[in-house]
């Protein structure tokens, strides 16, 4: 195997052993949004209802044209 191909393979190993790092990294990132949404909705429910319906009629609106 030449000195590139071993060099890439090691590049590629080095980054494979990351992976559980940035897994969990965004496993935090997805806990920390989790929670600040359930604080907005908990302090303007109302809000958060009609923001929702609105959201979604603007995606239906979108996903007609696609």
């Amino acid at each position: 195997m030449s000195k590139d191909a071993a060099s890439t393979v090691n590049d590629i190993a080095r980054e494979m052993a990351r992976v559980p790092e940035r897994l969990e990294d965004a496993r935090q990132a997805l806990d920390d949004w989790t929670a600040d949404i359930e604080k907005i909705v908990k302090k303007n429910p109302v809000r958060s209802v009609v923001g929702a319906f609105a959201l979604g009629y603007v995606v239906a609106r979108l996903g007609r044209y696609l």
